[in-house]
């Protein structure tokens, strides 16, 4: 690997203009997913709300889904203000696992939920008696 230093004259400009555009660009379409409920479990048909809170406005697109491999639950899009959150609502009557993805200025930002915990466990503890009693016959 090939490394060169830069001598730096004293009192030059580099340094400042490079902590400026670092910082710049640090500031620029930053953006915050949050759920309402720390926990990100909910019952089903219970509406989850998705804020998004950005330091710049835009129009953000958002898409739920269960898999990548299945066709997407809902999508739309939204018009967001600068430090003013925005919330998104999503309800389920299916449980599962529900993933949420949000594109604001091209950054991407990603949350996950779970709706009907409960039946999800009855279900896989349905699905291995039914297992357990087809092997014993």
């Amino acid at each position: 690997m090939y490394f060169k230093t830069i001598n730096l004259k004293k009192g030059s400009p580099a340094p400042f203009i490079l902590f400026f555009c670092l910082f710049i660009s640090n500031l620029s379409a930053q953006f915050s997913l949050t759920l309402d409920k720390e926990t990100a479990d909910y019952k089903l048909e219970e509406t989850a709300e998705i804020s998004i809170l950005s330091s710049q406005s835009g129009t953000a697109s958002f898409r739920f889904f269960y898999d990548e491999n299945f066709p997407d639950i809902q999508t739309g899009t939204v018009d967001v203000s600068a430090n003013t959150p925005i919330n998104i609502p999503f309800t389920t009557d299916n449980s599962g696992v529900v993933f949420c993805e949000v594109m604001l200025n091209e950054e991407l930002k990603k949350t996950a939920f779970v709706f009907g915990r409960n039946n999800i466990f009855k279900r896989v503890h349905s699905c291995k008696q039914k297992a357990v009693r087809e092997l014993n016959l």
